[in-house]
């Protein structure tokens, strides 16, 4: 499933002002915000999961990594790079395909 975002001429024409267009930014810099401690929690839950993994002698699970890249790639093929990017995240030595 690819998720398309269309952006209609009419929401162009609303943004009328400078105001309009600081109060957008700050609202995408919230998102933003959130977004980063997201991947902060994630990045960390992984490296958990991983060190749990080793003590209890188990490999790691590459249909995990791929099953994350494919999830991100609901978002076309940049979204594949982002998945790819979230699992290095979380675990630099590892290569992704």
């Amino acid at each position: 499933m690819n998720i398309f975002i269309d952006y209609p001429e009419s929401e162009e024409r609303l943004i009328t002002s400078e105001a309009e267009i600081g109060e957008l930014c700050r609202g995408v810099d919230g998102i933003d915000d959130q977004i980063l401690a997201a991947v902060v929690s994630r990045i960390e839950l992984s490296r958990r999961i991983a060190t749990v993994e080793r003590a209890a002698g188990r490999c790691h699970q590459h249909s995990r990594d791929n099953a994350v890249i494919s999830r991100y790639g609901q978002l076309g093929r940049d979204g594949r790079a982002l998945g790819r990017l979230m699992v290095r995240l979380a675990h630099p030595h590892r290569a992704t395909g």
